[in-house]
């Protein structure tokens, strides 16, 4: 493998406001195929909310998008793509959407899902985690990854978690590491149809960050919902990352009836598992006892 290429620090807050800007924009053209003089009027309005030079770096950006109506969700992966990568824009350089990568790139990302699952070709359980690229070619894509637990805690240990027993920053679950920043290193190796990465690394600003994910998570930081720490840790917790920070997964659960169980149950909406977030992770608690006294 050639030589890594330069960790460059990304910066969240910035990108995150220049995104918000440019979907404010973008959001009055929702649902409009973009043809024509709309479409030279929506680059241009882009160009100009970016403040960049009058090159041809927007229009190149932004092709794929002619004659196409604009979706909510396309609006917010554009939005943040342009803003991701404001950089190469600024130098005159269009910013494409990712479709091969052909370099080294170190990117950064958020663990954004996790799910047990059975790795075949290691013959063991495991996580898949999703990882959602914030920066560089393929910013804004969510790409998926098999770790064992000692890769999971391995990985934890670098990035804000702390390896002695006992201590409130322990990884407890493998849940615990959604929610967390880190770097990935994009290689052309293990990369296809989608990327894929075979390193990574961490900078001290997003340790800081992680940690006070995990501070909210110990109830250092007291918990938003006003839970303590026995009545609801956070990889138990319905709320999603959407509603709380420290959450484990993107969206609240819901209630319905579990048709195992027989008994109202949490379901994700993400998921396509059919049966109740308690009977997925085993009979271990109350819920379970109460429906084995009532069969």
């Amino acid at each position: 493998m050639s030589s890594q290429p330069p960790l460059v620090p990304f910066n969240i807050a910035a990108t995150r406001q220049a995104a918000i800007r440019l979907r404010e924009l973008m959001l009055p053209y929702a649902e409009r195929p973009l043809v024509g003089l709309d479409f030279d009027e929506f680059v241009e309005n882009i160009r100009k909310r970016l403040r960049l030079a009058p090159t041809a770096a927007v229009f190149v950006s932004l092709m794929h998008l002619a004659g196409t109506p604009l979706t909510p969700a396309t609006i917010e992966g554009e939005a943040w793509r342009l803003a991701a990568n404001l950089k190469k824009l600024r130098a005159g350089r269009p910013v494409l959407p990712w479709v091969a990568q052909r370099d080294l790139e170190w990117v950064a990302a958020r663990i954004v899902s996790a799910e047990p699952t059975y790795d075949s070709s290691a013959g063991k359980s495991c996580f898949r985690y999703g990882f959602q690229i914030l920066s560089g070619g393929p910013a804004y894509m969510t790409i998926y990854k098999n770790w064992s637990t000692g890769m999971a805690k391995f990985t934890a240990g670098r990035i804000g978690f702390t390896r002695r027993t006992g201590s409130r920053y322990r990884l407890h679950t493998g849940y615990d590491l959604v929610r967390m920043l880190l770097y990935l290193l994009v290689d052309p190796a293990q990369s296809g149809a989608l990327p894929g990465f075979s390193a990574t690394t961490i900078s001290s600003k997003f340790k800081s960050a992680n940690r006070e994910i995990l501070k909210m998570r110990a109830r250092v930081i007291p918990c938003p919902a006003g839970y303590s720490l026995a009545e609801m840790p956070c990889h138990k917790c319905h709320v999603g990352f959407v509603e709380c920070p420290a959450a484990v997964h993107r969206h609240s659960w819901t209630v319905k009836v579990c048709p195992r169980c027989r008994l109202d149950g949490w379901f994700d909406p993400d998921s396509v598992e059919v049966i109740c977030i308690t009977c997925q992770r085993g009979p271990k608690d109350a819920h379970h006892e109460a429906a084995a006294s009532n069969g």
